[in-house]
């Protein structure tokens, strides 16, 4: 589009916002892409898919049109801003509570750690947890209204990092009790109308669609790709450098201050980082901050301060600072290896720079495989590549959600009322299935008029522990002995007499199964002192393999294939999909005649040939596959543990729309191996245990 077009545009979106232009978009004059491609389609009333990378305005690009719209309607309504993280909603109350408060709007957020009023809120950020217990709890105590019979729409930030996982399958029913919610106000006459319009805010992701039908069917998608140019920082010359080297070397070379976000994969790397910059950068005037989702409040949001305030500042962190926190304009990211993903790596990198067209990016690695994925990384996201793969269903949440919605119905719903909760994504019979399991599981009771919560349910419902659907196992929750801050939760103390949290040492003053007592020290207490974070269940999905083959050039059909003499390694490079059909596959075979191994990039095999046994593979072989051996593939492809309570047909059901396995035989059918030595070479170092 050319500029006067541009400027065109620009004009004609500023005439059809005339109430929130000034507010909104008067400090910046013109428009975004996001937003001049997006806005016509929200203020008209569409659900609207926005797909762009970060850094685009898209916040604006949903909250304008919909304040535009909302404000010309009659009568109460509110707009529901759900967001995947407590410190993203914290950060966007900041960002719009001045455009809220110049339109005379009212905000408002609600997490387990803010609790606003609800009362006449036009903007309510939240999370799919908060957001879950206000549906059970938000009935006023006569009866007479419900705090979110006046919503009229919502807005879905970052919905590519929930799609495919628990909490997006958990945020799907909670739009759909929602508009059951805003159904049954307009019955009462609580509210005039019962619409409720969806606006989703995401990365660009392979399958655009997927998302759409899932969260927004029939939306419109507004697809952006990434136009923000890599600049990738050398450190040195060498094939690979591990980040506690090559970033201080760079910094200590420059003779102006510059601010960087160090992405760790752990929590634990995440500590052990930080101690490590603060040894080697403060004494040049750096200071350092840890960040991840076990740290206390009072750790993280001084990190969140400090860097924005502070001209030489390294930040070591997870994935929570992955999505839109205003951390303020960064100079450059370094990242601590590969993530799992591209969704992940082009939030990563998309945190630096966000006030210009380029983006500086360190990648660094402890080897030359993890640089080798680094570069195909990199080469994926230069040209917008994404690992196409499906996503299935998870019927685990369903039991969540009916537990949840019993109780939304003061501890009580009839049979029919949750079967048709769920009906359009699953039959009449596998629901009552699911129903006639929780049932047999005394998670549910049937009674002669419905279904009721069992008391250990209702009892724990009653304490809010019946919202969640993330999975993690109970740790210990670290206390400064003298302030009483709480310093980490999620702690594991195994041995010793301290440990170490957000890059500090502490000695243990007193501990008991839930509680450390922790005081400051300069240095651990000498001994072998051991401890970790507790987390959920392993995810072995991966995009690695499949980034690999495009990096590569390799065809589908293409399994180059090493050997060391002995075995034959027949790279496949489909991920944990492939290789979990193969496994199973391979199940039907004596013991010493199976493959030697099955990894997510390869096969090992005997000869130096496709078996008959795999080319001749069918879906039906698959599907008796996964019948017999359930919990091994559950667990290869890392589903919820809570799948056990599920009825086998629901379990299986749900690993088939995982691995689709037409695609599987397909893939397998249409393999031939190949030699190609300067492929094995970068192959040859993922293979395990084995050294070339």
């Amino acid at each position: 589009m050319l500029i006067n077009d541009e400027l065109e545009e620009d004009r004609k979106l500023a005439r059809r916002l005339p109430v929130v232009w000034p507010a909104f978009f008067q400090h910046f004059g013109r428009l975004t892409e996001v937003q001049r491609k997006s806005m016509g389609s929200i203020l008209d009333g569409n659900h609207t898919l926005i797909c762009a990378a970060t850094a685009s305005g898209k916040t604006e690009a949903a909250c304008a049109p919909l304040f535009e719209r909302m404000k010309g309607m009659s009568g109460s309504w509110t707009i529901l801003y759900l967001s995947p993280t407590r410190a993203l909603v914290n950060d966007l109350f900041h960002r719009l509570e001045g455009p809220s408060l110049q339109l005379g709007l009212r905000i408002a957020r609600r997490t387990s750690e803010h609790r606003s009023e609800n009362e006449d809120t036009q903007l309510l950020l939240t999370t799919p947890e908060s957001l879950d217990s206000m549906l059970c709890r938000g009935i006023a105590s006569d009866g007479s209204t419900h705090i979110l019979s006046h919503v009229s729409a919502v807005v879905l930030d970052e919905i590519h990092l929930l799609h495919g996982t628990p909490r997006g399958e958990q945020t799907k029913w909670l739009l759909e009790r929602l508009r059951r919610l805003r159904l049954y106000a307009q019955n009462q006459g609580w509210t005039r109308s019962n619409k409720l319009q969806i606006i989703g805010l995401s990365a660009t992701v392979a399958r655009p669609n997927d998302v759409i039908e899932t969260f927004m069917p029939g939306g419109k998608l507004i697809y952006i790709p990434g136009k923000r140019e890599i600049i990738e920082v050398q450190p040195v010359t060498s094939q690979f450098m591990p980040v506690e080297r090559a970033l201080p070397m760079y910094l200590q070379s420059l003779s102006h201050p510059e601010k960087w976000i160090v992405f760790c994969k752990s929590r634990k790397r995440v500590d052990e980082l930080t101690e490590v910059f603060r040894k080697s950068m403060s004494p040049h005037g750096y200071s350092v901050g840890a960040h991840h989702g076990s740290l206390g409040k009072v750790l993280r949001e001084t990190t969140e301060r400090d860097i924005r305030r502070l001209e030489r500042y390294i930040v070591v962190a997870t994935s929570t600072l992955e999505i839109g926190i205003d951390i303020g304009d960064v100079d450059g990211v370094a990242l601590d290896g590969p993530p799992d993903n591209m969704a992940a790596f082009l939030q990563r990198i998309g945190r630096g720079n966000r006030r210009s067209t380029q983006t500086r990016v360190m990648a660094c690695s402890q080897s030359v495989k993890e640089a080798n994925l680094q570069n195909a990384m990199m080469d994926a996201a230069c040209v917008g590549w994404f690992p196409d793969e499906p996503v299935g269903s998870l019927s685990s949440v369903i039991l969540q959600q009916t537990l949840s919605y019993v109780f939304q119905g003061k501890g009580q719903r009839s049979r029919s009322l949750v079967q048709k909760l769920f009906e359009n994504n699953y039959t009449t019979q596998e629901i009552s299935d699911i129903l006639d399991q929780s049932i047999s599981n005394e998670d549910l009771i049937e009674t002669p008029v419905g279904l009721r919560l069992s008391d250990e349910w209702h009892d724990r419902a009653a304490r809010g522990e019946i919202h969640s659907v993330i999975e993690s196992f109970s740790g210990q929750t670290a206390y400064d002995s003298i302030t009483g801050v709480k310093l980490a939760n999620q702690v594991r103390y195994l041995s010793g007499k301290g440990l170490s949290v957000g890059g500090r040492h502490y000695q243990i003053v007193s501990q008991n199964s839930y509680r450390l007592n922790l005081k400051l020290s300069s240095r651990l207490p000498e001994g072998i002192n051991q401890w970790a974070y507790v987390s959920g269940p392993f995810n072995a999905r991966t995009e690695h393999p499949m980034l690999l083959r495009h990096w590569l050039k390799l065809a589908a059909e293409e399994w180059p294939v090493i050997t060391d003499g002995y075995r034959f390694y027949a790279f496949h490079l489909g991920g944990i999909r492939l290789s979990s059909c193969m496994s199973l596959l391979s199940g039907y075979l004596p013991v010493n005649q199976r493959p030697f191994e099955i990894t997510p990039y390869y096969i090992a095999l005997r000869e130096e040939v496709i078996p008959y046994w795999l080319s001749a593979c069918t879906v039906h072989a698959i599907r008796a596959g996964v019948d017999s051996q359930i919990k091994k593939i559950e667990r290869q492809l890392g589903l919820p543990l809570a799948n056990k309570r599920l009825p086998l047909k629901i379990r299986v059901r749900d690993v088939i729309g995982w691995i689709q396995p037409e695609e599987v035989v397909h893939t397998i059918q249409q393999a031939t191996l190949l030699r190609d030595d300067e492929v094995g070479k970068v192959l040859s170092l993922f293979i395990i245990n084995k050294e070339y």
